[in-house]
């Protein structure tokens, strides 16, 4: 298996699903006095759904890069699988993922053809049937590029960042300097929210 180097985001920054303006109905908070602290509980709730569920709630871009494409079981054959590290990837004609690769000759050139199956909880690329993965430039760290986007295939994580936010929002819980809100959820949530992660 091909252990990403790393994998960032990339793209614009998404929209936050859930809004001031659903908070102010979901806790029935009158006037706008409150709305930054509100915005703020919003923006750690869903940062901290993302980390717990291992996807986005917003549809998000990544780019993930590996030193080389995987070997299969036997050690030898270019032929292993790569799963993408972060899980909920879409697949669309709209948003198909993308794949680079530097080559022997120390150029960059798109992969075109591969299987990719986003439908199990870490998504998986495979070489096209009867195939086998091209040969990378020797020595090279970063030698193969994946761009893909996800989003958590259930809605049920909006819910999950409302819940939260109304539980701060109540106890009015200080953000500190650096703008992040101290730990503290309701009774059941981590269950809730880990029932929702995809993969390990």
């Amino acid at each position: 298996m091909a252990q990403h180097r790393s994998c960032v985001k990339t793209g614009a920054p998404p929209a936050a699903v859930v809004t001031w303006q659903d908070m102010q109905a979901h806790s029935r908070i009158d006037g706008d006095d409150e709305k930054a602290l509100v915005e703020q509980y919003i923006k750690e709730a869903e940062n901290r759904v993302n980390g717990m569920t291992n996807s986005t709630i917003a549809e998000q871009e990544w780019t993930a890069r590996y030193a080389d494409f995987p070997l299969g079981e036997d050690g030898v054959t270019r032929d292993g699988t790569i799963f993408l590290p972060v899980g909920g990837c879409i697949d669309t004609e709209e948003a198909p993922p993308t794949i680079t690769y530097v080559s022997s000759d120390s150029e960059v050139v798109p992969l075109t053809s591969f299987q990719f199956d986003p439908y199990k909880g870490i998504a998986e690329i495979k070489p096209a049937p009867g195939e086998t993965w091209p040969e990378t430039m020797t020595g090279g760290l970063n030698n193969v590029k994946i761009v893909f986007k996800t989003k958590h295939p259930d809605p049920e994580v909006e819910g999950l960042v409302r819940l939260l936010v109304a539980f701060w929002y109540e106890l009015r819980v200080p953000v500190s300097p650096d703008d992040v809100v101290p730990m503290g959820s309701p009774g059941g949530f981590e269950n809730m929210v880990m029932n929702l992660r995809i993969g390990g």
